[in-house]
Formats: structure tokens, sequence, C-alpha cells
């Protein structure tokens, strides 16, 4: 088998820092790595050789690149850093002018966009799956999903493989799992016990099992939901993180009406508990990764609990 040339964008960045060490450990492929802070990369990855940061044909082809994993862009819980242009300038125009490039030199290869499920939707009670007509609210979402469109409509001959994972966690990233560990760490009662929701998760290293199919297998191109098998509530959740760190948790189911107003009011009065929050603790959110499973027959078993105790322990460690 011939050696398979990687270029990962982003590869600083927390899927990236994930990533890259899955690769090479297998042994297999030419890695190269882009960055907007090239020391970086020398520093974190000596295995990896490093690209220009102005990526052009020429170096694309003079490097013989298979395959282009793309995961640089601006994510969409960094509110405030950024104006709602520089998500269409980075997340599609970007996106758009690599692949270009790359089609240009290699209209065979294999293009896989890390997108998101915000490309479809920020809201749902249905089962998110990948036919669903899109229907973004943020600019974030806005831009994912018009990058994945024009590179859909441009593919012709290249694989273009879009993937949209749900929320990912991992050691080294807290997210949204920060806020229940407080709670959990601190003793502090949890009063949302009164809500019934189902959500997926994503481990960071079924991602990385994930792409790396995507990068060495024959699948069919297209849209790609990626999640963790087994949706799970909040309250789960919060029971799990507990288990992590050796604590019990105390589960008030405090009336969610009474909940909700208090929450609108915070809202009214800038407090950090406020609907917004509210919603994403407590409202359903399952992404089906069932496309996922039937064009990966050999993809083994991707549960919540083992990888999320894991990522919690290395917060509190």
């Amino acid at each position: 088998m011939s050696t398979i040339n990687i270029l990962v964008t982003g590869i600083t960045g927390f899927v990236g820092q994930n990533l890259a060490p899955y690769l090479i450990e297998t042994g297999r492929y030419r890695l190269y790595g882009h960055s907007r802070n090239p020391e970086a990369i020398k520093e974190m990855y000596p295995q990896v050789t490093v690209a220009p940061i102005k990526l052009d044909k020429e170096w694309l082809k003079a490097n013989e690149i298979n395959v282009i994993i793309h995961l640089a862009g601006i994510a969409h819980d960094l509110s405030g850093r950024y104006q709602e242009q520089d998500y269409y300038r980075v997340n599609r125009d970007d996106t758009v002018k690599l692949f270009r490039k790359f089609q240009e030199v290699n209209p065979h290869g294999k293009f896989i966009y890390l997108s998101s499920i915000k490309a479809l939707t920020d809201h749902s009670e249905k089962v998110l799956m990948e036919e669903m007509p899109p229907d973004p609210k943020t600019p974030y979402g806005k831009s994912k999903q018009e990058a994945e469109s024009i590179l859909l409509a441009a593919a012709k001959e290249m694989q273009v493989y879009i993937l949209r994972p749900c929320m990912i966690y991992g050691p080294g990233n807290k997210g949204n799992l920060n806020l229940l560990y407080q709670f959990v760490k601190k003793g502090l009662p949890w009063p949302l016990a009164g809500f019934d929701n189902k959500r997926s998760f994503l481990s960071v290293e079924n991602l990385n099992m994930v792409i790396h199919h995507f990068a060495t297998q024959q699948i069919t191109p297209g849209i790609y939901h990626v999640a963790n098998d087994d949706a799970v509530s909040t309250n789960v959740l919060v029971e799990w993180i507990g288990e992590a760190i050796g604590k019990s948790v105390r589960m008030w189911s405090l009336s969610p009406q009474w909940i909700q107003r208090f929450a609108a009011f915070g809202g009214k009065v800038g407090l950090p508990f406020n609907e917004a929050r509210l919603n994403k603790l407590t409202e359903n959110y399952v992404v089906s990764n069932q496309k996922l499973r039937q064009n990966m027959i050999d993809l083994p078993e991707m549960k919540t609990k083992s990888t999320l105790i894991k990522t919690i322990q290395s917060f509190h460690g």
C-alpha cells in the first residue's frame, strides 16, 4: 500500500491536537500540518511536516497531497470575539478557496470537511437525520451550511465528506460540561432533575476513529452526522460526573414551570442563568449516526459513559 499524504488544517486546535497523535500512531501516513502558528506545530508534533501559512496549488502538488482534513474554522462558542462577516470569511470562503486549489491539482482526492450539526439546526424535538432540510439560525451554522452546499455542488470526481459532529468532549476541552462539573464538584444539589431530556454527545476519541475511516477507506461521499451511539439525559450526565469524581449528587426535582420563570427573569436582569442556558441543559437534541454505521460496518461501538468519565477525571486530576 502506498503512503497516504494527509494535510490537516487547524492541527493545533482541540480536535487537531487529538487527531494528529492518533494518525501518527498508525505510522502509515505522511502527515502535514497547517496552523496560523507554525512554530506551535514544530513544538507539538516533531513528526509532522509544517505546511506554509499560505497554501497554494504549487505546494499541494509538490507534496502530492491525497487527503485534506479541514478542521480550521471559527467555533460557535467564541461569541463576542468575531463579527458576523468573520464566520463567512473563514468557515465558508477560506474553506472553498482551499477546496478549489486542491481540486485543481488532485481532482480525485479526498476532502474531509469538519462542519457541525449546527449547520442543520440549533433546536429540534425530532431526531436529526442527514436528509432533513437545513435551517441554521446563527452565523456559525449558516456559514458552515453554505460551505457544505458549495463543496457538494462542486465535487465532480472528488470524494467530499461533510462531517457534522454534535457536541465534542474530551480531555483538554471542558466546553459545556464545565458547568455540570462545577456543580457536582462543589457539592451543590442539581436543581433541574424535574426535566427529562435526551442529548447526543461525541467523544473526541470516537471522532478520531471516524475521521481515520474516511481518510483511509472507500466510503460513499456525502454528509454524515457523527455522534456517540447513545443519547443521554442531562440528569444521567450529572450522575456520571459524580461517579467519575467520587461524589454523590443530590437531585432536586423542582417545578419546571418555576425554573423556566426564574430563567426568564435571569435573562432580563443579566444573570448567567437564563433561558438560553436552561434550554441548552434541558432540551432534546438527538443526532442519529445511522447513516455512518450503515457505511462503516466495521466501526466499533461508540458509547458515552466510559469516555465521558475519562474526560471528567482529566478535569478533576
